[in-house]
């Protein structure tokens, strides 16, 4: 199929005159700068435009990011207090009443000497996250598994997860 095209267009190229050759010729050049221009160069130039609109905000956007990473430096050295071996589970209970959760808990057990796990029912989500955040910089408790079902009510669920100390 390419051959008998190829065939073609060379018989058809060889019954131009001369004159007609030149301008099919110069017609094809400036045929293939226009598909260059409008393939290549304008969608290049676009991009280039876009690109130095954006480097002022990129770089307004650093400077207030250099800005947070200051002020939250003095954060950085406050430590979190670890909770001595063998008190986790009374660290875990007393934080879990103090934020009104405790009732919610039907399972709370010691795993190993740097670990716990609990059981929750009901529980509201929302509550449970920031409870969970609040252990992790108070006391360097990370959560390990987490396993959350849906409940009944809407925003609360059923939650069993196993904490540990943090230990850098």
């Amino acid at each position: 199929m390419n051959s008998t095209l190829f065939v073609r267009m060379r018989e058809l190229w060889s019954m131009l005159a001369a004159r007609e050759r030149r301008l099919v010729a110069m017609g094809a050049v400036l045929l293939s700068l226009i598909v260059l221009y409008l393939l290549l160069w304008l969608p290049l130039q676009q991009e280039l435009s876009q690109l130095r609109a954006g480097v002022p905000e990129g770089q307004a956007q650093l400077a207030r990011m250099r800005q947070q990473a200051a002020a939250i430096q003095p954060f950085r050295g406050r430590a979190a207090s670890v909770p001595a071996p063998g008190t986790l589970v009374t660290v875990v209970d007393q934080s879990a009443t103090g934020r009104g959760l405790r009732k919610q808990i039907t399972k709370l057990e010691a795993e190993g000497s740097n670990g716990v796990q609990l059981t929750a029912e009901a529980i509201s989500f929302n509550s449970l996250i920031a409870w969970l955040a609040d252990l992790r910089e108070t006391h360097s408790l990370i959560t390990d598994n987490l396993s959350v079902d849906a409940h009944t009510t809407p925003g609360t669920v059923n939650a069993r997860l196993r904490m540990r100390i943090n230990n850098p």
